[in-house]
């Protein structure tokens, strides 16, 4: 999913940076409307960060803007320079994060990477719960540019990394070599199937709408526990997560890709004395039946 818009002022700020930047590099430069859109379309690409803007601006010594834009969408490490004088943090995008990361407490540099297991924005709820993450430590990570909190005046405040931050987090958790990334995914594989047993509670009553707009929100996180624990052989799991997610996927999300990944979780190996399996097996292949019933509709 594409990154949400930052809040107009901050779009504001990182163009105003960028535009002073530029004028390092074409003294005089003043954008157009067409070259404004291209801008804020490169300080999101680049989540806002500062150092980043700067040496995106760099580039149009030799590119126009569009080409940066392109550039930046096909290879984050653009953002390079080899710059005698200028300092090694300055030099790309992932030294600038490395930057930002090693300025972070340990505690929150393991913040930081568990958090990259998230697929899309998460709420504050799941990022406590599967990355045991405080509100001091998502405030610092917001305060190094690491992390943004979504705008929008709902009862659950989310946050979201850009990709390209997101993709340099996890970097670092499976840089750990110490079962860390494998303990962030089954704590998220158990946050979203929790989540998705309690929604399935109320189908059919008065709780039911709040809890479509709730899982709409989360349906990347969901797509990706989901086949995370068919990756992983967790059958159960697989299994039950599949079935409660029946009455809302059905909904929302086109049948051929939910009955793919239900009759994926049947096909696991399961083990014939284990009650419990046995049970997510039978509420499993009772969806199977709904679906077929839903697809020939």
């Amino acid at each position: 999913a594409a990154p949400a818009r930052p809040p107009k002022q901050a779009r504001n700020d990182a163009s105003l940076l960028f535009i002073q930047s530029a004028g390092k590099v074409q003294p005089g430069f003043e954008p157009d409307g067409e070259e404004m859109t291209d801008i804020e379309t490169i300080c999101e690409l680049v989540a806002g960060t500062p150092l980043a803007i700067e040496l995106a601006a760099a580039w149009l010594l030799i590119l126009t803007l569009p080409e940066i834009v392109k550039e930046l969408e096909n290879n984050p490490d653009l953002l390079s320079t080899e710059a005698h004088d200028a300092p090694a943090r300055h030099r790309s995008m992932r030294a600038v994060l490395d930057y930002s990361w090693r300025r972070l407490p340990r505690e929150q540099q393991r913040v930081f990477a568990a958090l990259a297991v998230f697929r899309s924005s998460f709420s504050r709820e799941a990022a406590e719960v599967v990355a045991a993450a405080s509100l001091p430590s998502l405030a610092a990570l917001a305060e190094n540019s690491l992390l943004q909190r979504l705008p929008g005046r709902g009862k659950t405040t989310r946050y979201q990394f850009h990709e390209v931050v997101r993709q340099f987090a996890w970097d670092r958790l499976e840089a750990y070599a110490d079962g860390s990334d494998e303990r962030a995914k089954q704590q998220h594989l158990g946050f979203f199937l929790s989540l998705a047993e309690q929604a399935a509670e109320t189908w059919d009553t008065q709780q039911e709408t709040a809890w479509l707009g709730r899982l709409q929100l989360e349906q990347d996180n969901l797509r990706t526990a989901v086949r995370w624990a068919i990756t992983k052989i967790r059958t159960e799991e697989a299994l039950r997560l599949s079935a409660a997610l029946f009455a809302f996927w059905i909904y929302t999300t086109p049948l051929d890709e939910y009955t793919e990944l239900l009759h994926r979780s049947l096909k696991l190996p399961w083990d014939e004395g284990a009650s419990s399996v046995v049970l997510a097996r039978a509420k499993a292949l009772n969806v199977t039946g709904n679906a077929a019933v839903a697809e020939s509709d």
